[in-house]
């Protein structure tokens, strides 16, 4: 939950906190949470518990094999759109997507609002 909030743009464990209540819906389909999401303090506690070393080594394992199931990649870009503010909402931003592997050309998906943009790279990622 932490990995993904910070994949998000959490700086924190607050952050994490209002990622994991934001996200609600979702975790519960992948964990249960009978007390409802983790406070801050939940996540600090967890992080002063952590034994650096071994956290490191799991983390390491955990990513190269994350990595390794990976095919081609996909890069994503965002952009705010400026000068159209007769036609789009102030803020308006959008965010592309590109397969080098031999997949569809290209994906685009428009955010409202910047915490939309995980739901956008999922879909962008499905292309």
């Amino acid at each position: 939950m932490a990995l993904a909030a910070v994949l998000c743009g959490a700086e924190d464990c607050t952050d994490m906190a209002d990622f994991a209540r934001a996200k609600l819906g979702f975790l519960q389909q992948v964990v249960k949470l009978e007390n409802g999401p983790p406070s801050h303090d939940t996540f600090s506690r967890v992080f002063r518990r952590l034994a650096p070393e071994p956290f490191k080594a799991a983390f390491a394992k955990f990513t190269a094999t994350f990595s390794g199931a990976l095919k081609g990649v996909v890069a994503i870009d965002g952009k705010a759109l400026r000068g159209a503010y007769d036609v789009l909402p102030q803020g308006h931003q959008q965010l592309a997507g590109q397969r080098d592997d031999g997949g569809l050309p290209g994906s685009r998906a428009a955010l409202r609002h910047p915490r939309d943009e995980p739901a956008a790279e999922r879909g962008i990622r499905l292309m």
